[in-house]
């Protein structure tokens, strides 16, 4: 992939919440085949969708060779709907109580705040950003 976006471990990070993926196409600048976004079933997702947690985007050069793919984690964006609310809230929270495993994109979605560790510092920087309605 060729993006300013942060990839690690097969995981690119650093996508806000309501991010279509019409904008997150623009955020790649690929000459050699073409960008395709599927949700956590396999779909591909239609340009005015939202992109959601766990969605993987991958760049495609001939309809059944895929070059590379990596998995979406959107900041905040917990239970992988692509938005931001309650439900993120209560699924972190309940990561922070060890009662749900967050693992790969969905821990790095639930760290808001990018210091390798998902608690309550991360809880309230969601909590604020679902009050405020502003981009984590």
């Amino acid at each position: 992939f060729e993006t300013d976006l942060p990839i690690k471990d097969g995981i690119i990070s650093g996508i806000a919440a309501d991010t279509t993926v019409e904008a997150l196409k623009g955020m790649f600048r690929q000459e050699l085949g073409s960008i395709e976004v599927t949700d956590q079933d396999g779909s591909e997702l239609a340009d005015d969708q939202l992109v959601g947690t766990g969605c993987v985007v991958s760049l495609v050069r001939d309809p059944d060779l895929v070059y590379d793919s990596a998995v979406i984690a959107v900041s905040g964006d917990v239970d992988g709907d692509g938005a931001l609310g309650v439900s993120d809230l209560l699924t972190m929270k309940s990561g922070i109580l060890g009662r749900t495993d967050l693992e790969g994109a969905y821990f790095a979605a639930a760290d808001v705040n990018a210091d390798g560790v998902i608690n309550i510092f991360d809880l309230v920087m969601l909590k604020l950003a679902i009050l405020n309605d502003t981009v984590i």
